[in-house]
């Protein structure tokens, strides 16, 4: 395919949040680097969050942070992205 499409793949699993996983960050990312993905870099991520109807408590929208950890190859065309709740794998092979 000499003039293939760009794209970019995501899967991505959500689990139970975690609210611990800081804890086991440093035993998966070295698990990760061991298979070749070894840049590492932490982030924090802004949430805004808008309740929805019905809901009596919150009115207003409130901003939220999150840590999450990306993990990538040294390319950097491949790599996941950990968060509390999710792990995502994003490529563009």
């Amino acid at each position: 395919m000499l003039n293939a499409p760009v794209y970019y793949a995501l899967a991505q699993a959500h689990f139970n949040p975690v609210a611990a996983m800081s804890k086991y960050v440093d035993q998966i990312q070295d698990r990760l680097r061991r298979e070749g993905y070894p840049l590492f870099e932490p982030q924090q991520v802004t949430h805004l969050v808008v309740p929805g109807p019905g809901q009596a408590q919150q009115a207003e929208p409130q901003i939220t942070h999150t840590v999450s950890w990306l993990i990538t190859q040294s390319d950097r065309t491949a790599g996941f992205i950990l968060a509390p709740s999710a792990i995502t794998y994003h490529t563009t092979h």
